[in-house]
């Protein structure tokens, strides 16, 4: 006997989706994908509020953890619940692996150089890479064939939201330009 199991019973992102879109009897217009930070996700409920949402709190370091898991739930989402608005919403806090001795600390700063100095350019250093990282997540999202076409053809509107935990701001990340825009607080 051969016995084949469902691609959702190992997929714990896409079993919490389907869950949720079954308990909801309202038509779905926004689903967002977040790290699990309580403030960014306070404040990302009180501004779909007045939407139909569904918010899945998952930890931005599993996005890409065990492979497909985050680009199978949003497969399911094009061909199963045709959503039209689709946000990933990644955080500064979240963190990245860091293999940069200078960022981790490991490697001994200048004499000359101040410890505070140091400090800022770490600071900036590790700032930059988790931006990079955020950016490299959506970029290999929007690599797969079947979300580019929904995204180009009109079918699914994904948005890019970075949240900066030091300042509160949200900032919108532009895969075209691989940028950051701020938004208004």
């Amino acid at each position: 006997m051969i016995a084949f199991s469902d691609a959702s019973e190992s997929n714990l992102h896409l079993q919490r989706l389907q869950e949720v879109c079954l308990q909801t009897n309202v038509p779905i217009s926004w689903v967002v994908f977040a790290d699990d930070d309580p403030v960014m996700l306070r404040r990302l409920a009180g501004a779909l509020q007045r939407e139909s949402a569904v918010i899945l709190p998952i930890p931005q370091a599993l996005w890409e953890a065990d492979g497909d898991l985050l680009k199978d739930a949003i497969l399911w989402l094009i061909k199963e619940r045709r959503i039209a608005n689709l946000a990933l919403v990644g955080n500064s806090a979240a963190g990245v692996p860091v293999s940069d001795p200078f960022v981790t600390g490991q490697s001994a700063p200048r004499e000359t150089t101040e410890e505070l100095f140091t400090q800022v350019q770490r600071a900036q250093r590790l700032k930059a890479q988790v931006e990079n990282h955020f950016a490299r997540q959506i970029h290999s999202l929007l690599a797969v064939p079947e979300i580019d076409l929904a995204v180009d053809g009109g079918v699914l509107r994904m948005h890019a939201l970075y949240y900066r935990d030091e300042s509160g701001v949200f900032a919108a990340y532009d895969p075209l330009t691989s940028s950051f825009r701020v938004l208004v607080r």
